[in-house]
């Protein structure tokens, strides 16, 4: 399988061959979420298709400058700055904070995850974006509400908690404050905790990607399938421990 690499072009850093498994034409510089990978020919691509309501700043790129039929191959880039269409009415502005929104392949200001840096054509409807938020992960401050049955009773994989968004990073984040997300703990180095001390602490967590999640628990395949095949997950980073009080009291 060959391709080719539009060195030079407007609008990307490194490209990826990717192939459109959206069943429609998506146009040139759209936004397109990757959905899974494979070889062809000894070549590494990826499945895109119009953004879904999970797409984020980690799971999306932009097709290059060439529309690609249905289930044909084209290029993309996941590097930012990048030109993309934007979606309108309104036009954008520079610093104006956009993301990918579920069912169109223009970038929103109903999103998140990207900031406006300049190359507004008004007349094409694009325009340049960054990724937004240093690194571009985003991070959720949360409260517990409730524990996987299994949570500590030192059960390893798919268990994990429901948090409660109470804070999100600065234009980074896929979530809401109010939204209730799923938050695994890999190493088991938080959650070791019984349920009635867990429900109520606070916490930080980092979206991740979990394609390779909990690698050599092969044996938990039932239910890591659907952890690993979900592109991207929220890992906790830090929790509160106010349960010393309850312990010691």
């Amino acid at each position: 399988m060959s391709f080719t690499d539009p060195k030079g072009t407007v609008g990307g850093g490194r490209w990826m061959p990717w192939k459109n498994t959206s069943g429609a034409t998506i146009p040139a510089w759209a936004v397109i979420q990757i959905t899974d990978t494979d070889v062809k020919e000894g070549t590494l691509y990826w499945k895109c298709e119009t953004p879904g309501a999970d797409a984020n700043v980690a799971n999306v790129a932009f097709n290059g400058p060439t529309e690609v039929a249905a289930n044909a191959f084209g290029v993309c880039t996941y590097d930012a700055p990048s030109r993309v269409l934007y979606e309108y009415p309104p036009d954008v502005a520079v610093g104006d904070t956009v993301g990918p929104k579920n069912g169109q392949y223009t970038i929103s200001k109903d999103g998140t995850g990207f900031e406006v840096l300049g190359d507004i054509d008004t007349t094409n409807k694009w325009c340049h974006v960054g990724k937004s938020g240093g690194s571009g992960a985003p991070r959720i401050r949360f409260t517990i509400l409730s524990a996987d049955f299994t949570v500590g009773y030192g059960a390893l994989g798919c268990d994990h908690v429901i948090g409660l968004v109470n804070h999100v990073s600065c234009k980074g984040a896929s979530v809401a404050v109010g939204d209730e997300v799923k938050i695994y703990d890999p190493e088991y180095c938080y959650f070791n905790l019984p349920i009635e001390l867990l429900v109520g602490l606070s916490g930080t967590a980092t979206l991740m990607s979990a394609d390779n999640y909990q690698p050599g628990l092969d044996y938990l395949l039932d239910c890591l399938e659907e952890v690993r095949t979900a592109g991207c997950i929220w890992m906790i980073d830090t929790l509160c421990c106010s349960e010393e009080e309850s312990i010691g009291g």
